[in-house]
């Protein structure tokens, strides 16, 4: 049965309606939230009122990626994904040439596809880190599936001497980059806390202690097939930017923690979800 509150009838006040659809919002987030036995515990801030404040509650926290209290369900899953990140593989290498070429076709002659926008995301974040690449001054063996970052590694070129010297300091090798073994993506990354919050996890607990191929698929993996409604980080500005890119919700719910302390890319997040009409997130934790 309908409940009378959420009778549009008659009115036409812009304000109104809002607070309409925002109630109609929480209602439909909390019923969510029951569905998929999200309780409490699991968000140490209540939920906001959005008619006071219309933005969402995030949880970012520093704690290590497989603590309780530091994950929140997304309801997303992984059906059907590949168990390795397919970046290095030469067909996916291919896959990366062919579609902005049929895309950039099929806008031309009229006919441009909303399906495109899920692959040209993670088409984008891969560009954007061979752009990163090349301010780091690394070679094209990054690609490579067991490469290792040049930072760790010893010899004319490689550790610090391996950086352009028109390299923005942010992407400058932290102490971590240089003593902890890698693969180069990670190098890429534009903050060097969300390159230090991966690295840390891996000196402590071990490179199997984090899901190091999911993160590749949700983050620049072309084949993966996940949407843009799921985990993922978009890239508007220049590569090397923390303000340019944005997290997606999902990506903030389950990879929360490589953010904490990246108060930069936090801000990049809000400042292109207003650009585009969505309302801000909050972040706690």
């Amino acid at each position: 049965m309908k409940d009378p509150t959420e009778d549009w009838t008659g009115v036409t006040s812009t304000a109104e309606r809002r607070k309409l659809q925002n109630r109609l919002n929480q209602r439909a987030r909390r019923r969510r939230a029951q569905e998929l036995g999200q309780n409490s515990p699991s968000d140490p801030s209540p939920e906001p009122d959005s008619e006071s404040d219309p933005s969402s509650t995030v949880l970012v926290k520093a704690e290590t990626p497989l603590d309780k209290q530091a994950t929140v369900v997304s309801g997303t899953g992984s059906k059907g994904r590949p168990g390795l990140c397919l970046l290095g593989k030469p067909y996916a290498q291919d896959d990366l040439i062919r579609f902005p070429e049929g895309a950039y076709r099929d806008y031309l002659s009229g006919k441009p596809r909303s399906s495109y926008l899920t692959t040209l995301v993670r088409v984008n974040v891969f560009h954007a880190f061979v752009q990163n690449a090349r301010v780091l001054n690394f070679d094209r063996g990054w690609l490579a599936y067991e490469a290792i970052s040049p930072f760790h590694m010893v010899g004319p070129g490689l550790g610090p001497a391996a950086v352009h010297p028109s390299c923005p300091e942010n992407m400058r090798p932290t102490q971590l980059q240089l003593v902890v073994e890698h693969h180069p993506w990670i190098d890429f990354f534009p903050h060097p806390a969300m390159r230090d919050n991966f690295l840390r996890v891996v000196a402590e607990h071990g490179e199997d202690y984090i899901d190091e191929d999911d993160m590749c698929r949700d983050i620049v993996d072309v084949g993966a097939g996940a949407g843009v409604g799921e985990s993922a980080l978009i890239v508007w500005g220049e590569p090397w930017d923390p303000r340019g890119w944005e997290a997606t919700e999902p990506f903030l719910r389950k990879w929360g923690w490589l953010l904490a302390g990246c108060p930069e890319m936090l801000e990049g997040t809000n400042y292109w979800r207003q650009r585009r009409g969505l309302p801000k997130l909050r972040f706690s934790g």
